[in-house]
């Protein structure tokens, strides 16, 4: 067992039989203070170093001027009434159990979840190209159509001209026949005159 002390409000530790560090060998350890003021207050530590079973009784003794004889020592923080350690082992051995297990979940699922990971990007990308493909094939759908519609107009358009143009040379038959007509009816009294005037002659 390894006694220290240290004054409260001070990082500065004590150690027995005049050392600055823990007595490892000596069992029967003593520390003095000689500039104890008035007031103060001072933690004594006892801390095992090395046990050969679980546990060992000791005795501590603290002498001095208390101003009294009534008993101050606060022995509520002794650690063997507030050992916790099983508590921390059992803890800290499910804590392992649980990383472990963790781990070897990770060793064996990871390659899978990766997998599924990927497999799903994968098919994010194909129903991507899938939509930009069908959107795509719209727009040539949509520029063959107005191309379509564009040919047909034209075609109307030619054929209107057509028309317009037989329409015009038909009218233009007709005007020449009417004038054909005209020539044939103001010949036919000239050339009836000129037989009655040869026919009068004796």
């Amino acid at each position: 067992l390894d006694l220290s002390l240290q004054r409260e409000g001070s990082d500065v530790r004590y150690f027995p039989n005049g050392r600055d560090s823990p007595d490892v060998k000596n069992n029967a350890e003593r520390i003095q203070i000689f500039d104890a003021i008035d007031g103060q207050k001072f933690v004594i530590t006892v801390q095992a170093e090395n046990l050969a079973e679980r546990s060992q009784q000791y005795a501590l003794v603290a002498t001095g001027c208390f101003g009294g004889v009534a008993q101050t020592l606060d022995t509520s923080q002794n650690i063997f009434d507030n050992d916790n350690s099983k508590q921390k082992r059992i803890s800290l051995i499910i804590g392992l159990i649980f990383g472990g297990v963790c781990l070897v979940v990770l060793f064996f699922a990871g390659p899978v979840v990766l997998r599924k990971c990927k497999a799903r990007r994968a098919a994010k990308r194909r129903e991507q190209q899938q939509k930009e493909e069908q959107l795509k094939a719209e727009r040539d759908e949509e520029i063959v159509a107005q191309e379509a519609q564009k040919t047909n107009q034209d075609q109307s358009f030619q054929e209107q001209n057509e028309e317009l143009v037989m329409q015009q040379g038909h009218k233009g038959d007709t005007e020449l026949d009417l004038e054909k007509e005209k020539d044939q009816h103001s010949a036919e009294p000239e050339l009836d005159l000129g037989e009655q005037a040869n026919s009068t002659e004796p």
